[in-house]
């Protein structure tokens, strides 16, 4: 199956892609124990020049990551975002928000290990969730949404330089375009420790 994500073939590349985001999804948790082969391949078919498999890759990657443990991971992590960084610059709005889902789940497994990283990331988030214009309110609620899945990872002394700029933003979205993953649930989930901190 790895060899055929690599296929010559754009065909043969696709529906490999599709069988492995769907091994990532239902054979959890068995398939991690072979993360050093599957990671590997998966960065190499983000660069696919075909956007449905970029787009589909991506979903691999945050299946696959869904239950992956932080120190697996970690030596990962920076070409994993290096790739997916580079896809936020596709000129696809599906692209940008599949790669901003993938970013979400990276965040998620990497857990503290993402704070060296939410600088650069969310130097690249902000400007997203700023975006004017109807068709970009869905882009900005991924981006918001990828930006209260690492402030949930890292803990919020890592993430209170970022929280004036992303309430503003989250403030700022309309009802009608909140994606349907309950964004708002999670951001008030994790504005609630800069709100209503312990005693």
């Amino acid at each position: 199956l790895l060899a055929s994500v690599q296929d010559g073939e754009y065909f043969v590349r696709e529906v490999s892609c599709f069988a492995l985001g769907q091994m990532s999804e239902h054979c959890q948790p068995e398939i991690l124990q072979f993360h050093q082969s599957v990671l590997p391949v998966i960065f190499g078919a983000l660069d696919d020049t075909h956007q449905s498999i970029q787009t589909t890759i991506c979903w691999v990657l945050e299946m696959f990551c869904e239950f992956l443990q932080p120190e697996t991971l970690k030596p990962f992590l920076e070409p994993m975002l290096e790739k997916l960084v580079k896809l936020l610059n596709n000129p696809s709005r599906n692209i940008k928000e599949m790669a901003l889902t993938a970013i979400s789940a990276t965040a998620t497994a990497s857990e503290k290990n993402f704070v060296p990283y939410t600088a650069s990331i969310c130097g690249l988030l902000h400007p997203i969730i700023f975006l004017q214009g109807e068709k970009e309110e869905s882009v900005r609620g991924r981006a918001l949404e990828s930006l209260s899945h690492i402030s949930l990872a890292i803990g919020k002394e890592h993430f209170r330089p970022y929280f004036a700029e992303s309430m503003n933003a989250g403030t700022s979205l309309s009802l009608p375009h909140i994606p349907s993953s309950g964004l708002y649930s999670l951001f008030c989930l994790y504005i609630s420790p800069f709100l209503f901190p312990p005693n």
